[in-house]
């Protein structure tokens, strides 16, 4: 050890000192940086689940609104079947009446118009009043 008043004591002393405070300093600096990177960790792991659930929600959507269109197109082609179905017999009753009354003469043409009036407004009410 040098003497107390030694001008290279006392610079090595205030080095000392000094290399004290940059290390402070940089221990300061690191610990903020680690603090800065696990938040930017959570945040970004938070982001991931968020996207995760959005993504578990639009497919459980997707697939419900497919399921949904399937019931309709099947309900869609029941219907229609009914429907031809009910045509078919208004159609095969009209036939039957106008072949019964084609030897009566210009009578039966009128009929027809009104049979066939008759046809298509009983189709439109039997769709409207058929239960769902």
């Amino acid at each position: 050890m040098g003497r107390v008043n030694d001008p290279h004591d006392l610079t090595l002393r205030e080095l000392k000192m000094e290399l004290g405070g940059v290390r402070e300093v940089m221990q300061s600096e690191f610990r903020a940086q680690r603090a800065i990177d696990a938040e930017r960790a959570k945040a970004s792991e938070e982001r991931d689940r968020r996207y995760e659930e959005r993504d578990k929600a639009n497919k459980e959507a997707l697939r419900a609104a497919l399921a949904s269109t399937d019931k309709m197109a099947e309900k869609t082609e029941e219907a229609l079947k009914e429907y031809k179905q009910a045509s078919n017999e208004w159609r095969s009753t009209v036939q039957d009446l106008v072949s019964r009354l084609q030897g009566k003469g210009a009578g039966a043409h009128q009929l027809w118009l009104v049979v066939g009036q008759l046809v298509g407004w009983g189709i439109v009410i039997w769709v409207a009043l058929r239960p769902h």
